[in-house]
């Protein structure tokens, strides 16, 4: 459990483009970080080392700037944040409850502009070194809901409807799951491995280990068939 000396909170103020820094247990501003305008997704890497601000849809140019958290996990205290680099990306996107996608383990950024999953191989991300990144292509430009498997990449389709299935090793497609008309929204069940997109009219079941790998394993009709996920 987390002592309150060692939470920081960051909040995206659009009015001006910054990220404010928040520590605690006095709750007071101790920074702000200056980012682009139209901040749309604040997420945090799964070893809480950086922030990705992403900035995306109806802008002149889509970017996503990396912030460290300035966390030191040897002394457990914070040093002051900091932009460490910001790249393009267009239309970013891919967190799923405030974390960072991930692919391999290495953080990754869905372009729902250019269709592609951007992987950060970089194992420690400054502002000097060479930032190492592999592509995936994605099937079209979409907005995506996205959850990695034991060695598929499963990446839903809110327009096209389907599923697409991508092997992580060869970035080559394996198949798409279709059937999903208005797909907007997932979730999965760690146990079995199974994904569960919503669909127009009910949930689509996704197996990811196993024999059930990549297939569709069931449909689950939404109450009284009512269409809504």
């Amino acid at each position: 459990e987390l002592k309150d000396s060692e939470i920081r909170l960051f909040v995206a103020d659009n009015m001006d483009g910054s990220v404010i820094v928040v520590d605690f247990p006095d709750g007071k501003v101790i920074n702000r970080v200056s980012t682009s305008p139209s901040i749309m997704i604040l997420a945090a890497n799964k070893d809480n080392n950086y922030i990705y601000a992403m900035r995306g849809r109806d802008t002149d140019q889509d970017l996503t700037s990396i912030i460290s958290t300035g966390f030191d996990p040897e002394t457990g205290k914070f040093r002051k944040p900091h932009v460490i680099r910001t790249i393009e990306t267009d239309t970013p996107g891919g967190p799923r409850d405030n974390k960072m996608a991930t692919v391999g383990g290495y953080d990754a950024i869905l372009t729902e502009g250019d269709a592609e999953i951007v992987v950060l191989m970089s194992d420690v991300i400054d502002g000097y070194s060479e930032l190492k990144t592999k592509t995936y292509k994605i099937a079209a430009p979409d907005h995506y809901h996205y959850l990695e498997g034991e060695t598929y990449l499963y990446i839903g389709h809110l327009f096209k409807g389907f599923v697409q299935v991508l092997d992580r090793a060869s970035g080559e497609e394996v198949g798409r799951i279709k059937g999903c008309p208005m797909l907007h929204g997932m979730t999965e069940d760690e146990e079995s491995g199974r994904l569960f997109f919503s669909c127009a009219q009910d949930v689509m079941v996704v197996g990811t280990l196993g024999e059930e790998k990549a297939k569709q394993i069931s449909r689950i009709p939404y109450p009284e068939n009512t269409g809504r996920g």
